[in-house]
């Protein structure tokens, strides 16, 4: 259940970083932007992403233990993600070909 978790984190915080300049040109080109109403969309499903993560941590270890434990998981997705963005960038491309409704929704070269 907690890798269930920390790979649905993971994925909504790799629809957040899509969002951001430099890893949106990282997957689209140096010359593309994200118009207002995509980015709105990325976020909405890296929102929905973490709020899904959740629901195992609450099913394995009830309500007190299980949010604590969620935050621990986002904390710990986001600690991973950093790095890849930072030193090795392509993965985060590899990441991204997991998040189907971003790729979907974006415009690919």
């Amino acid at each position: 259940m907690l890798i269930i978790a920390y790979i649905l984190a993971l994925i909504g915080l790799t629809y957040f970083a899509a969002t951001i300049k430099k890893p949106f040109q990282l997957l689209h080109g140096k010359k593309s932007k994200l118009p207002d109403n995509q980015k709105w969309l990325l976020h909405g499903f890296g929102y929905l992403h973490i709020a899904i993560a959740l629901y195992p941590c609450l099913l394995r270890w009830g309500p007190q233990v299980g949010i604590a434990i969620w935050v621990g998981v986002i904390h710990v997705a986001g600690f991973t993600l950093v790095p890849i963005l930072t030193y090795r960038p392509n993965w985060f491309c590899y990441l991204w070909k997991l998040c189907l409704f971003g790729r979907v929704t974006t415009k690919q070269p």
